[in-house]
């Protein structure tokens, strides 16, 4: 990021398969995103989490209650990245 000024950097491992909703769910996220420095945008566990506001139809914005695991995809910040 420190070369662009791009605001936000998405950030992905190789193996990743997307959903067809991918683009809408990060552009909404991009206006949420606000109150945030990083987006987790994937995880390998299935714990409690605290829904907050919706995305898309399928995808929304929640709090993870328990502690989360894996890196695949997440969005963040110039704050985040220094």
């Amino acid at each position: 990021m420190q070369n662009s000024r791009a605001a936000h950097a998405l950030i992905l491992e190789d193996a990743l398969l997307f959903e067809e909703d991918l683009v809408a769910a990060l552009s909404a996220a991009l206006d949420e995103q606000r109150e945030s420095d990083i987006l987790r945008l994937s995880t390998v566990n299935r714990g409690r989490k605290f829904k907050l506001k919706p995305l898309t139809p399928y995808r929304g914005l929640a709090i993870s209650l328990t502690r989360e695991k894996g890196s695949g995809a997440y969005l963040i910040n110039r704050r985040a990245a220094k």
